[in-house]
């Protein structure tokens, strides 16, 4: 009995340890699901590991607000500015404009500011211009605000004619740069500037003949439907007058425009010149046989001889100017370089000579023409207040116009059948064969 009580009570040991066992193994199981379990809930690691050389993030160009200053009478050679941008990885930039100005503006790849060829700049229309301007590294773009500032400057405007095939054409310098007033046969012969407007006198072929026209800031308008010529503009408040002939039937007579209503001033004649005074009076001088200046429209006879009146001006004190030749009585009998003061004459050269232009200006009068010299060569000369000066050796000059500004002396004309501008006797080519400059204005 008692082995049978041990082999039962052996038995049930070894049941009880079978069972602890298998609950530990149970456990164990149990635990370590639940410890995977948590790990796969926890906070995730990595997905994509970082690599050993990351790729650097691109920085936009750096592009600030800038500025730059100009005369107004710059052209389209000059460059106004380098616009300048800064990009951290150094990378190519690229430059253009992406808001412009009337497209007076021109922006190389690399960042150099110009006008846009052609293209001028006006202080009387702008003082300052406002343009985008954008830099690539071509990947990102950065945008920024350009101004650019006009400062005021000395216009020379100079009109005359060039030569395209074979016919003259209307042409306007303004600083050195030309541009035609027409693609007809035409000729600019006057050049007056007020209030921003640029006013020019001359004659254009219509249809079948030669027609006074007068061009406001380059449109044409005719003056007149007759065969007619306008030889100088005059601009006095509102009011433009214009100077020139109109074909009658058999002859011409001299013609004033005031605001391009035609006043005939005489039959026979010719109006060359007009200026208005600082007191208002009219004056206008021309010629037909004899040298004539009609005073608010009542003519008087400068000369009784065959004499040439070409310009007319006006002095502080009231004085009137009026300058062209005259042919001297016998027994001299030559044509003189002749000066009218207040229509009393003064021969300026006992030799052959004559004056086509006058510029009264701070108490002096400034007169140019040709006088012949000793060898019978026609000089251009130059008189200021009588004395006669020899502008050059060179006989193939011929002076057409001149203008005072600031005691610095403008003359145009041609040298060598070609249109030229001298200041202060330097010279400066405008026009190409066949070209000539009849008029000049100086303006600030």
């Amino acid at each position: 009995m008692i082995f049978k009580a041990n082999k039962i009570f052996e038995q049930e040991k070894k049941i009880k340890t079978m069972k602890t066992i298998k609950h530990t193994l149970y456990t164990f199981t149990l635990l370590l699901l639940i410890t995977s379990c948590s790990k796969d809930d926890g906070p995730a690691g990595p997905q994509n590991p970082e690599p050993e050389n990351p790729v650097a993030q691109n920085t936009a160009p750096e592009l600030t607000d800038q500025s730059f200053t100009v005369a107004e009478n710059i052209t389209d050679t000059t460059v106004i500015g380098a616009i300048t941008a800064t990009d951290a990885e150094e990378d190519a930039l690229t430059y253009s404009i992406a808001t412009n100005s009337n497209d007076v503006f021109s922006v190389t790849s690399t960042g150099e500011l110009s006008l846009t060829t052609g293209k001028l700049l006006d202080y009387d229309v702008a003082q300052s211009h406002t343009i985008i301007v954008e830099v690539s590294d071509n990947i990102t773009t950065t945008k920024a605000t350009v101004t650019i500032n006009v400062t005021n400057s000395i216009d020379v405007y100079v009109v005359g004619y060039e030569t395209s095939g074979t016919q003259s054409v209307a042409t306007l310098w303004k600083n050195g740069v030309a541009s035609s007033l027409s693609t007809n046969k035409s000729r600019a012969n006057s050049i007056f500037v007020s209030n921003g407007n640029i006013y020019v006198a001359g004659w254009e072929h219509i249809t079948t003949t030669e027609v006074a026209t007068l061009w406001k800031n380059g449109i044409s308008s005719p003056l007149t439907n007759f065969k007619s010529e306008a030889n100088d503009v005059h601009v006095s408040g509102d009011d433009i007058y214009v100077a020139g002939y109109q074909k009658q039937a058999t002859d011409r007579a001299a013609i004033l425009w005031k605001n391009g209503i035609a006043t005939a001033l005489q039959d026979g004649k010719m109006a060359k010149s007009v200026h208005v005074s600082s007191t208002g009076s009219v004056y206008v001088a021309g010629y037909g046989l004899n040298a004539t200046l009609w005073t608010d429209y009542i003519p008087y006879e400068l000369d009784p001889y065959f004499s040439e009146a070409n310009s007319v001006s006006t002095s502080d004190n009231g004085l009137t100017y009026v300058v062209g030749t005259a042919l001297s009585p016998p027994p001299g009998g030559g044509f003189s370089a002749t000066l009218w003061v207040s229509t009393s004459p003064k021969v300026l050269s006992l030799n052959k000579s004559s004056i086509t232009s006058s510029y009264y200006s701070k108490g002096s009068l400034y007169m140019i023409g040709e006088e012949k010299n000793i060898l019978g060569q026609d000089l251009p000369t130059l008189w200021i207040n009588e004395d006669a000066t020899t502008f050059s050796n060179d006989a193939t000059l011929k002076l057409k116009s001149i203008f005072v500004f600031n005691d610095d002396i403008y003359i145009v004309g041609s040298k060598n059948n070609e249109a030229t501008l001298w200041i202060n006797g330097e010279a400066t080519k405008l026009g190409g064969a066949n070209s000539d400059a009849l008029s000049v204005f100086v303006k600030l």
